[in-house]
């Protein structure tokens, strides 16, 4: 197994005391290594498939989870807001315009939650898709600057990853199938 230089991202050599580019001390990160033990919880999964910036993440699986988490959101908030309009009729046929008011502020704050917690999970996604093709999830941020944005869009969504194993870790193909 190849092991990098957890400062700047260089092959370290066999037996390698300090990284030969930036001088970082290799023991640091030969003493952190454990095994990652399987998820045995549905949250310990969840946790583990889409909460999370470490490692990589191939097409096929980010195209899913991406779709799974727009779709279950999507679900979430037509729900809630179901809810909320036969909750708001009731509401304004017997309360004041003071509790109407403490309403809308407490459903304001629960539409923000409903949309930040998806587009966060996406962005750990599409960080872990940015390492499977070689590239800081840094680039992600990318993503919002006018025409530059397509092109991160279609390397995050169509590009290969790179094969074998790289500075974010081992070839998710390789491991499994097409699984990270």
């Amino acid at each position: 197994m190849t092991n990098y230089c957890a400062h700047c991202g260089r092959i370290l050599p066999e037996n390698a005391a300090f990284c030969p580019a930036c001088g970082t001390p290799v023991i640091e990160v030969a003493s952190n290594h454990q095994e990652p033990k399987e998820p045995e919880t549905f949250f310990e999964r969840f946790k583990a498939d889409y909460w999370g910036t470490k490692g990589r993440l191939c097409r096929k699986v980010f195209l899913l989870r991406s779709l799974s988490v727009f779709v279950f959101s999507f679900l979430i908030v037509a729900l809630y807001m179901a809810g909320q309009f036969y909750f708001a009729k009731t509401l304004q046929e017997a309360s004041g315009p003071l509790f109407i008011v403490l309403f809308m502020m407490v459903h304001s704050l629960v539409m923000m939650a409903l949309f930040i917690v998806p587009q966060m999970i996406l962005l750990m996604l599409s960080i872990r898709r940015a390492h499977d093709l070689g590239k800081s999830g840094e680039i992600v941020a990318f993503i919002w600057v006018p025409f530059y944005g397509l092109y991160v869009g279609y390397m995050l969504c169509a590009q290969k990853g790179t094969e074998g194993e790289n500075r974010y870790g081992p070839d998710p193909l390789a491991e499994g199938g097409a699984h990270s």
